[in-house]
């Protein structure tokens, strides 16, 4: 029998179809959370520890080859680290393996097809939406603040 451990999935890889193309021995538990952090929006989706809110996402059990795959995809160990976290599945406590990006990314809303596949992913396992709309909101926000450029300042550029 493989080793396997158990993963927190919050953005792309809720998604069934997207898991089972680069994860196939992976198996779904369903509907986790985890407390005391924020999903949020860099491109890509991301968590950041937040006292008193809670992240929706879906708890798999991998196994090691599952997991080489996803730090592939992730880009691990540069674009996204690991952490272990404990999540809520079922009303048990589970030790969980989940991808953070640096806390010096900046927030930017993620593209059409990015956020589609999450929200398919999310209406799978009957996670709320909620998160990734406030996350989405918030991300196009803080982005537009820091790029804002006037027609003015863009005509300098020629």
């Amino acid at each position: 029998m493989k080793k396997t451990k158990y993963y927190f999935a919050y953005g792309m890889n809720t998604n069934p179809e997207q898991m089972s193309l680069r994860c196939p021995t992976a198996r779904a538990l369903g509907l986790a959370k985890l407390h005391h952090h924020r999903f949020e929006f860099r491109t890509h989706a991301t968590i950041s520890a937040s006292r008193g809110q809670v992240v929706e996402g879906v708890l798999w059990e991998i196994t090691p080859s599952d997991e080489d795959a996803l730090d592939r995809l992730e880009g691990y160990p540069v674009y996204y680290g690991k952490r272990t976290v404990m999540v809520e599945h079922q009303g048990q406590h589970f030790r969980a393996m989940v991808y953070v990006m640096d806390s010096t990314m900046l927030p930017a809303p993620p593209n059409d097809y990015y956020y589609q596949t999450v929200a398919e992913g999310y209406d799978k396992f009957g996670v709320s939406q909620h998160q990734l709309r406030v996350a989405r909101h918030y991300s196009t926000k803080a982005y537009r603040k820091k790029f804002s450029y006037t027609d003015h300042d863009i005509s300098k550029f020629g």
